[in-house]
């Protein structure tokens, strides 16, 4: 795996603090997986709205954006409820801008 042979190695401490080694993993072309923990309760309807609103941008960027899908994860989180330790797993198949 080429992206990543500079890091190898290293501690999550030490990787933690480098940016270029998330935008290695966000451009090899891997399926990765993202795992979000929520760490204070929250109501889904804030969660959904943060989420669009910090993809957006993105997505408008790599000409990716569409108001109606954007709209349905909204949607999607508006009834929920997260407790401390509730899970959110995301996945992206290949390479992507939109994590960055």
């Amino acid at each position: 795996m080429k992206y990543l042979d500079q890091w190898r190695g290293k501690t999550k401490k030490e990787l933690s603090g480098y940016e270029l080694f998330y935008e290695a993993i966000v451009a090899c072309s891997l399926e990765k997986a993202l795992k979000v923990v929520v760490i204070k309760e929250i109501e889904g309807s804030q969660y959904g709205v943060q989420l669009q609103n910090s993809v957006r941008g993105r997505l408008v960027e790599v000409d990716w954006y569409e108001e109606e899908e954007l709209d349905k994860l909204t949607d999607f989180f508006q009834s929920k409820y997260m407790k401390k330790d509730s899970v959110i797993p995301f996945s992206f198949h290949g390479p992507t801008k939109t994590a960055k």
